[in-house]
């Protein structure tokens, strides 16, 4: 049959014209389709009415019409098509071409499903367990789903993975999660294939098959899923399931990039900036850090104001990173907070404000930027803005070594010789508390993808697919990169406060 009716529920046989109707469809001579159609519709052939709905949701051979669609459908419904009673819910359950009427599009649904329709029992079974349309019921919604993953439909094996993964309906069942799991996967599901992939990975249910995991990965990715052409560049960008080639991993990055994956895009910028599995290339690195800083990511941000900053792939410009830094700074990174407070301390490109130089550094310093806690050291230990705290400034200092700004020790140090023991220690404990609390913030923050995400992230088709197209089957960053490393910093050494 023609790509407009891959995964429907046709009927080949039926009378002369119907059967005609097909096969000048088959071969996209849809005007005579719709011709032999039509006369198959008047002679009361009940899969007609159907078919030729297809053909007006897709426009071929009339024109474009959901609503004259959804009138074709309702009748072949009534006359028993058991697809057209399919097509109808899923208009139903949208609004499209009639009033939207989740209740009715429920009840077509469970018709088609009580008659075999393999899609209605997934969708039937996703509005019982989501209460649309339907009073919730698990229990419901259980049976139509596992009608459905028995004969194969791989969303519903997907959905099953997911109830048993989570335990939020019925209690956690690892092993009934990886049973369906690898029915899915193995009909190239590639949410199935990633959450399988990385129960491979921890060796959670499966063995730990790290060759498995990338095989998995990768076989989604192949197919398109952008999530897991993210991951496969990953793998190859850290060695980690896969032998290490920058070259494989921009490869896998653009792939993703390309479909508007920000993470993607920041990586790739960066392997573009530095040079990395491919050829350097700063116009290109700016290129993808714009992308991905459009569209909200603050590290692409932030790197995109450092670039600018510095001059690379674009003439210096202090305002333009100023701009940059700002959004990001907004968002709480505490690089861009930083390189923000630098400006602001120097004056360039802004009013200088020492401060909002300060607030901006303090930002910083909560979430253990080193460079900032370093400042702060300085600041409470010379004045200026502030009253001088050499308690403070103790502390900011040995925050500084402790989250990685070892240039720090010396002038912690020299500090030393003007505070008594007891100050010393109050300065240890305000820094061992401030350690504590970054900590506490640090774990409530989101996690990496989880199987559950994997799990619960709508698939390709979704439980009721959309019918606006009715007949589609059913980074790490550079900590250190400041731009004024050494700022107004004494390369000497420390002075005695």
């Amino acid at each position: 049959m023609t790509a407009i009716f891959d995964g429907e529920h046709i009927i080949r046989t039926g009378s002369a014209d119907y059967v005609a109707g097909l096969a000048a469809c088959k071969r996209r001579d849809f005007a005579t389709g719709v011709e032999s159609l039509r006369r198959a519709d008047s002679q009361g052939d009940p899969e007609a009415p159907y078919v030729l709905g297809l053909l007006y949701s897709a426009g071929k051979g009339v024109d474009q019409s959901s609503e004259e669609a959804a009138r074709l459908y309702r009748r072949g419904a009534e006359a028993g098509s058991i697809g057209a009673m399919h097509a109808l819910a899923k208009y139903l359950f949208h609004g499209v071409g009639v009033a939207q009427d989740q209740g009715e599009a429920a009840r077509w649904f469970e018709r088609a499903a009580e008659q075999g329709h393999v899609v209605a029992c997934h969708a039937i079974g996703t509005m019982h367990l989501k209460g649309l349309g339907v009073p919730r019921d698990p229990s419901k919604a259980m049976r139509w789903l596992k009608l459905a993953g028995e004969q194969g439909n791989a969303e519903a094996q997907h959905t099953l993975a997911g109830l048993y993964s989570t335990g939020d309906v019925f209690p956690t069942d690892l092993k009934a999660c990886v049973y369906w799991l690898k029915r899915a996967a193995v009909q190239r599901h590639p949410q199935s294939q990633c959450a399988l992939a990385m129960l491979h990975s921890f060796g959670l249910g499966v063995s730990k098959d790290p060759k498995e995991a990338l095989r998995l990965y990768k076989d989604a990715a192949s197919q398109g899923y952008v999530e897991a052409q993210f991951i496969v560049g990953q793998s190859f960008a850290t060695g980690q399931g896969a032998t290490r080639s920058g070259q494989k991993a921009a490869q896998w990055f653009k792939l993703a990039a390309g479909q508007g994956h920000l993470k993607a895009q920041f990586f790739l910028a960066g392997m573009y900036r530095e040079g990395e599995g491919l050829e350097q290339d700063a116009a290109a690195a700016l290129h993808w850090y714009r992308r991905a800083a459009l569209k909200g990511f603050a590290e692409a941000q932030h790197c995109l104001g450092v670039m600018h900053a510095k001059g690379e792939g674009a003439p210096q410009d202090f305002g333009e990173a100023a701009r940059w830094f700002q959004q990001a700074a907004l968002q709480g990174l505490s690089e861009a907070q930083f390189n923000l407070a630098e400006l602001y301390r120097s004056g360039k490109a802004v009013i200088r404000d020492e401060k909002e130089a300060l607030r901006l550094y303090q930002e910083a310093a909560r979430d253990g930027f080193p460079q900032a806690h370093f400042r702060l050291g300085l600041v409470y230990s010379e004045g200026g803005n502030v009253e001088p705290d050499f308690v403070k400034a103790y502390m900011s200092f040995e925050l500084a070594d402790h989250y990685g700004f070892p240039e720090s020790v010396r002038y912690r140090d020299l500090l030393a010789t003007h505070l008594t023991p007891e100050q010393i220690a109050t300065a240890r404990r305000m820094a061992r508390e401030w350690i504590d609390s970054a900590r506490s913030r640090e774990q409530s923050r989101p996690k990496p993808p989880s199987l559950e995400e994997f799990l619960n992230a709508a698939g390709p088709q979704g439980p009721v697919a959309n019918p606006s197209d009715p007949l589609t089957p059913s980074g790490s960053i550079d900590r250190s990169g400041s731009i004024d490393p050494s700022g107004s910093i004494d390369p000497s050494g420390p002075k005695d406060p």
